[in-house]
This record gives structure tokens, C-alpha cells and sequence, in this order.
């Protein structure tokens, strides 16, 4: 097994198709900056519990320069960091990891751009959210897809 932080997807197979649209993801990193939404049943607060409604926040890109400020072992090509670096107060929390991380395209269409991954704690100051970047991971989604 994987044995780290990071490279947080997978994809499973249904019994049966479902008739749903599904959410686009980013094939490149043309989207991965700008404003995000993040999506999750996970703490509304550090140490909260799991929510029994969808919760939603919109969180501002955080370059990896300043990521790397909060995390040295942060992987710069496969994972993106996005919060209010300043302030905090508002993040994705436990229970919201593998949860998707979208904004809309030039098409006005929502695309995943992210995971909801790791981070050290919840919405804290100087600590944002850390995402894994869909976009540099798409291929080998792409190829995982075609041999289900």
C-alpha cells in the first residue's frame, strides 16, 4: 500500500449504472487557481461531528510558495493548497476527505479540480486545506476508468 499524504483517489464500480450527470474533472491546471467550492458531510469545526446535511464553503487558491510555508512536505506537482491564509475560518474538516473540490470553466460548467486531502487541523490561520490536484492525476483517472 501507499504508505503518505497525498494521491487520495479512487474509483469504484457500480452493480448497476446510475442516471446522474457526473462532474467533469480538470485535465489540466488551467482551472486550479481562482475561488473553489468544497463539498462535504464532515465537521463543521475542529473537533465537531459529521454533519447530517451536505455542507459547502468556498475557499480562495493559496499559491505553493506560501503553502510550502505551512508544509515543507508538501508535493508541489500533485497537490494544491487552498484557504484563508490570513484569517482561517473557513476549510474543509475531518470527515470531508475524498470529497470533491470544484469551480465552474470558462463554459460556465463545474470542473473538479481537487480532493479534499489533509491539512493541520481545521481552518486555522497560516494553515490552509490541502487538495489533491485532479488535473495531474487525470491520465492515470482516464486509464483506471477505461479498465473498469
Amino acid at each position: 500500500g501507499y504508505n503518505g499524504t497525498g494521491k487520495d483517489w479512487a474509483l469504484i464500480k457500480l452493480d448497476k449504472p446510475i442516471d446522474q450527470p457526473t462532474l467533469k474533472i480538470a485535465t489540466d491546471a488551467t482551472y486550479d487557481e481562482g475561488t473553489f467550492t468544497v463539498a462535504g458531510w464532515g465537521a463543521d469545526k475542529e473537533g465537531g461531528s459529521q454533519q447530517r446535511h451536505l455542507l459547502k464553503a468556498d475557499v480562495p487558491f493559496v499559491s505553493d510558495s506560501d503553502c510550502q510555508g505551512a508544509y515543507s512536505n508538501l508535493v508541489a506537482d500533485e497537490e494544491l493548497c487552498a484557504g484563508l491564509l490570513d484569517t482561517g475560518g473557513v476549510d474543509s474538516c475531518q470527515g470531508d476527505s475524498g470529497g470533491p473540490m470544484f469551480r465552474k470553466d470558462d463554459s460556465d460548467e463545474w470542473v473538479q479540480v481537487g480532493i479534499v486531502s489533509w491539512g493541520q487541523g481545521c481552518a486555522r490561520p497560516n494553515y490552509p486545506g490541502v487538495y489533491t490536484q485532479v488535473s495531474h492525476f487525470a491520465a492515470d483517472i482516464a486509464s483506471a476508468a477505461d479498465s473498469l
